[in-house]
């Protein structure tokens, strides 16, 4: 049975998933704007998944989508084989397209138990663990989210490691877990793993320093990978992958979209997450237009919708 990775266009785009940043919300923003091709989740731990006690508050704070965000991936993080096939299985329960394994993260606390980049170099877990979500995810594709080593580049090597037990998908970050995103990305470790996986069957996707849809579309055809994921780029423009000039978005255009954010925010979480959650997002919005800095500094006031919206239509009627 085809997942919906072999039917994407090429090159397609993929939402990266950003933790506290990439949920329904902020989704939803680049579904009306601009949309990938591919959406994901924030990661969350397969541990507190499988404990009743905290399950249901994980799948109601992190976990919700819309139908307009298809297809859909949830992303996952943890090393207990057992555990990963019960996430599988939510994964199905819950209505997701796909199942995504970060072994990339370079956290020091999911480092220090073995999980996220910490996987990097043990082949035999890192395979268990691939099969085990596969068990539980039954006909939905498995996917993998890694980098090119955890000290030292050893893309190959674990390119082809990971290849063994097929993954549908497999997307390298361009750096290193101890580099973490302080070096450039080094998009030549892609380049040579789009060889490794040549002929594979597996749909291989290229992540780092990505600065636009048309740089996307460069790197992508330069290296050989069937994708490209997108991270910190799509911070302050929710328009990234659509084909709009970013320079000729108006202020007005962007602090419109900020305030449907805020709504959207609080439509989804007002009883579950504080309102503070979006001040990344109102900061990043507020940016790059005369007054900007006297009109984050009161937005980082706000602390609902309804006050972000009057701020910004005061700083309209005194700026037009």
């Amino acid at each position: 049975m085809d997942s919906f990775w072999k039917n994407l266009p090429r090159p397609f785009f993929v939402l990266a998933p950003m933790f506290e940043v990439t949920d329904t919300a902020f989704r939803r923003m680049f579904v009306s704007f601009g949309r990938p091709d591919v959406f994901m989740t924030e990661f969350v731990n397969i541990d507190g998944l499988a404990h009743p006690a905290s399950r249901d508050k994980i799948i109601r704070y992190y976990l919700p989508f819309d139908k307009s965000e298809r297809p859909i991936v949830m992303q996952v993080w943890g090393k207990d084989p057992e555990r990963m096939k019960q996430a599988g299985q939510l994964a199905v329960e819950l209505g997701f397209d796909g199942i995504d394994i970060n072994m990339g993260c370079p956290d020091k606390k999911v480092l220090e138990i073995g999980a996220g980049g910490g996987l990097i170099g043990n082949f035999n877990l890192a395979n268990e663990l691939i099969l085990a979500a596969k068990e539980g995810a039954q006909n939905l594709p498995v996917s993998v989210k890694t980098r090119k080593g955890l000290n030292k580049d050893i893309t190959e090597e674990w390119i082809s490691n990971l290849a063994k037990s097929n993954p549908t998908a497999i997307t390298l970050h361009a750096r290193t877990v101890k580099e973490m995103s302080k070096v450039d990305a080094d998009w030549s470790s892609i380049k040579r793993a789009a060889e490794v996986l040549k002929g594979s069957g597996i749909i291989f996707i290229g992540n780092g320093d990505v600065k636009s849809r048309a740089d996307g579309i460069y790197k992508s055809k330069e290296s050989g990978c069937d994708g490209v994921m997108v991270g910190r780029g799509v911070f302050g423009n929710y328009w990234f992958f659509s084909n709009k000039d970013y320079s000729q978005i108006t202020a007005e255009e962007k602090l419109r979209a900020v305030v449907s954010h805020s709504k959207l925010f609080e439509n989804n979480f007002s009883n579950i997450k504080r309102f503070h959650m979006m001040y990344k997002h109102l900061s990043s919005m507020a940016n790059g237009f005369p007054g900007a800095k006297d009109l984050r500094h009161k937005l980082m006031s706000a602390g609902n919708s309804s006050e972000v919206s009057a701020i910004v239509e005061d700083f309209l009627a005194q700026h037009n």
